[in-house]
Formats: C-alpha cells, structure tokens, sequence
C-alpha cells in the first residue's frame, strides 16, 4: 500500500460512524481519488472499498436513511469517476441488491432515471441495468412474479421511458 493509499484510507467509514459521516467521508474520499489521479480500477477498488458498510447493509434488506445513503453515494461516485471499472462494479452492486431484495428495485430506478436525465454521457449503463432486471423477471417463477407485480411493473414502466434504449 503506497503513502497515498494510505491517506485515501483515512477517509474509510468506520463502524460507529453516522450515516451522515458516512456520507461526508466517502465524498471526501471520492474527492481526494480524483485529485490523486489515480487510474479507473484503482479508483474503483478505494471507492468500493470505502463503501463496504454501505453495501452490506443494504444487501441485508436494511432501507430508509441507509438505502438513500447507498444509493446516492454510488450515484456519486458515477458521476465523478466516469470510466468502465467503476460503472461496470456499480452496475454489479446495484443488479445484486435488487435482484435479492426486490424493495430496492424502486431505488434502482431512480438511479438509472437519474443518470439519464442528468449525465451528459448517457454510458450504456441505464440500458444495461433494465436490460438485467428483465431478464432477471423473465427468469422469475410465476408465484414469486405475481408477488412482486408491483415492482416488476415499475421496471417495465421505466424500460418504456428509455426511448432511445435499445432492449429487445
């Protein structure tokens, strides 16, 4: 671990920190990446890293404060560090948590509507996480489909919104 790897980790989250701490120390985190000029998957790993109690909270089910947290840290860290390492390890996360906790599915819209509206790249990331909760509904059982309705239903929504998308 180099000197500044070691700074960087200064500002990892630890556990008795607030969410609110939480918060600020990955932006500083995701702050000081950028000003290091450290290469994307580099980025990606501190990120990620710094993220972990994050992560592992919502992939236990926990929502509110946490999940918004969650999600706006990662939309954060998106929209800062535009290359594919982090997209694509962003991407993952967020696939893994609505696909085992299909309540954050809500969240995970509002994510992707949120990089489509408001970043001026349009990365194929949007496309590619409706694309993956389609064919995660697809591969559904028809008694967890018809459990879920509600929120499959929002994902179908959403995929009709993504006009120049091209999912098929």
């Amino acid at each position: 671990m180099t000197q500044s790897d070691l700074n960087l980790s200064a500002y990892y989250p630890v556990v008795f920190d607030s969410v609110d701490l939480t918060i600020k120390k990955l932006d500083c985190l995701s702050w000081q990446c950028l000003a290091s000029n450290k290469k994307g998957s580099d980025t990606s790993m501190m990120l990620l890293k710094g993220s972990t109690r994050l992560q592992k909270l919502v992939h236990h089910g926990v929502g509110g404060e946490v999940a918004a947290a969650f999600y706006g840290i990662m939309f954060c860290f998106y929209a800062r560090h535009k290359n594919r390492h982090t997209s694509e390890e962003i991407s993952k996360l967020l696939l893994a948590v609505a696909t085992v906790h299909v309540k954050f599915i809500p969240n995970t819209i509002d994510f992707v509507s949120a990089v489509w509206k408001h970043l001026s790249d349009k990365r194929t990331m949007p496309q590619d996480i409706i694309a993956s909760m389609l064919k995660m509904m697809g591969s559904c059982n028809m008694s967890d489909l018809f459990e879920n309705l509600d929120y499959y239903l929002q994902v179908l929504h959403f995929a009709t919104e993504l006009k120049d998308s091209d999912l098929k």
